[in-house]
């Protein structure tokens, strides 16, 4: 009995179960819409290392930071299709950056170095990259760039 009902079972779970996995990948992987503050400061101390296409995919590197504050977050669009996109970003120790810029030590956690990816499918270079670095206070600090691919 207790086969029997397994053997009915399995296979609505199974699809069930492929179901809820492609969703939460797609729900993860698609690129969400990045609203660009209404005003900026002023630029950010930072730049675009890597922008490259791979797989469908657009992956950048880079780093970001405004004078010695710690206490910043990073965030990253891309123009796609006419509208800014968010890009998922891992945080990335930038010794490099805090050595170049003479930068206290204490300041390496907040250095925003990342990494990160997005799925674009067939859109093609050049794309807008807009960082946006935003400190505690509500000020926000822009700085633009154009990835090549």
């Amino acid at each position: 009995m207790i086969r029997d009902l397994f053997f009915k079972a399995y296979k609505p779970l199974l699809v069930i179960g492929l179901l809820f996995s492609f969703l939460l990948y797609f729900s993860w992987s698609l690129p969400s819409d990045f609203i660009l503050p209404k005003e900026t400061i002023g630029g950010i101390n930072g730049r675009i290392d890597s922008c490259r296409v791979e797989n469908g995919f657009l992956v950048v590197d880079g780093w970001a930071f405004i004078d010695h504050d710690m206490y910043t977050k990073t965030n990253v669009g891309v123009m796609i299709g006419g509208s800014y996109k968010t890009l998922k970003t891992k945080t990335v120790k930038r010794r490099d950056v805090v050595k170049a810029f003479k930068l206290p030590l204490t300041l390496t956690p907040a250095l925003k170095g990342f990494t990160g990816s997005m799925y674009i499918g067939k859109e093609k270079a050049p794309f807008n990259i807009a960082i946006i670095v935003a400190r505690k206070n509500g000020e926000n600090y822009r700085g633009d760039y154009v990835c090549k691919g």
